[in-house]
């Protein structure tokens, strides 16, 4: 059996994931989003369940794919629960977080805006106490050099968490510049923890599906206004207008973080076990042992609501994991709930995962999630709808 534990919650239409990596003196826990627009009472119950099945005290790496609210709006109950030891965080100029913010559909009259700012500053003030001994690690973009990412030796394994740091002077970037324990991971190493290792992929601005080369057509105005403006206050208010005179309310886009975790040597997962919730309200179990599937596999690859719409964002994927973490994918979260705008046809049988699991409310009008082109794309691997009323969970 792995030394892996892996849930994805039943909350709805979001999605919530925590891990544990067993160890004899304590467990190494991990969560990688919590938030749902369902009902509250779907994330309040499965941060209680989590409790009972992870007593400890503290989450060591909390991971979050972006800040919609499907896939935050639990954090602050789950911190009432948990302290937190690292928070791996994307990391862009502000220049550019304010991009981020424009294409996510965020103003400065909305609270989130204050993240985009200055998101080491907001988090502590909004989670102060469950973050006294808490280190940011920073993960910059790939820029112009898709190469696989280096995984750490063995020699420097053990129970603590080993990341690479790159040094870098935050003088342009006010809000970092004298902030304390925060760390500028170098992108092109995993972190490892015990044999585990985290592969975080910041996706690069310049991928994303602009019109054109609209972003290089208006960088020299960028440029321009970072070198004249006489604050930071000006630059945000010059920036923003000229982010809304070129992008209106065209190109929303996401940008999400993707993590894949991999036992390095680990035979692999042994069972999926799906905990599913049917009137009387009663919870039927169903195990799953991994010998059906044939080949086992240990890694699971989260995608928040990340995009592989086209062969293009699929091959730099590729690039930065490589074939040989890429087959060895069991478990792939869909990417945003099964919406067919994230996915392109046949892109299901390049992963190849043994399982497939879609975390949405497939009741919900609005959404349709998830669509039903892509899970018929998923078919031949094992799709999982985790919604209200279904868990799963992978050992």
């Amino acid at each position: 059996m792995s030394s892996l534990i892996c849930t994805f919650w039943g909350v709805g239409q979001g999605l919530f994931s925590s891990g544990k990596i067993k160890r004899d003196n304590n467990d190494f826990i991990w969560v990688y989003d919590c938030g749902t627009s369902s009902a509250k009472k779907f994330i309040s119950n499965a941060i209680q369940a989590m409790k009972q099945d992870y007593p400890e005290e503290y989450i060591d790496l909390m991971m979050i794919s972006h800040f919609d609210r499907d896939h935050i709006n639990g954090i602050d109950e789950l911190l009432r629960n948990y302290k937190v030891r690292y928070w791996l965080l994307p990391y862009y100029p502000l220049w550019k977080r304010l991009l981020v913010a424009h294409l996510s559909g965020i103003n400065q009259e909305n609270e989130l805006f204050s993240f985009y700012l200055d998101p080491v500053n907001y988090l502590k003030k909004k989670y102060g106490d469950s973050l006294k001994e808490c280190t940011f690690l920073l993960l910059p973009e790939i820029e112009n050099k898709y190469e696989k990412i280096t995984s750490p030796t063995s020699e420097i394994n053990n129970d603590n968490l080993w990341f690479k740091e790159i040094k870098k002077d935050f003088k342009q970037d006010e809000s970092y510049s004298n902030a304390q324990h925060i760390k500028l991971l170098d992108p092109y190493y995993s972190l490892l923890c015990n044999d585990v290792e985290f592969v975080p992929y910041n996706v690069p601005l310049n991928t994303l599906n602009l019109s054109g080369n609209i972003l290089q057509n208006i960088q020299p105005k960028i440029d321009t206004i970072i070198k004249n403006s006489n604050n930071a206050k000006a630059m945000i208010q010059n920036l923003t207008k000229l982010y809304d005179s070129t992008f209106g309310k065209r190109n929303r886009n996401k940008i999400s973080l993707f993590v894949y975790v991999n036992e390095l040597n680990s035979f692999g997962f042994s069972s999926a076990e799906y905990y599913q919730i049917q009137p009387p309200y009663t919870v039927v179990f169903n195990q799953i042992t991994c010998k059906k599937w044939g080949r086992f596999k240990n890694a699971i690859l989260y995608t928040g609501d990340g995009y592989l719409s086209n062969p293009t964002e699929w091959a730099n994927l590729q690039k930065v994991l490589g074939n040989d973490r890429i087959s060895n994918i069991f478990a792939l979260q869909v990417m945003h709930h099964g919406a067919s705008s994230n996915w392109y046809s046949g892109l299901a049988s390049q992963i190849k995962p043994t399982v497939s699991i879609f975390s949405a409310d497939n009741t919900n009008c609005r959404y349709k999630h998830p669509h039903a082109q892509v899970v018929k794309d998923f078919l031949p691997y094992s799709p999982f709808l985790v919604n209200k009323l279904a868990t799963l969970k992978l050992k």
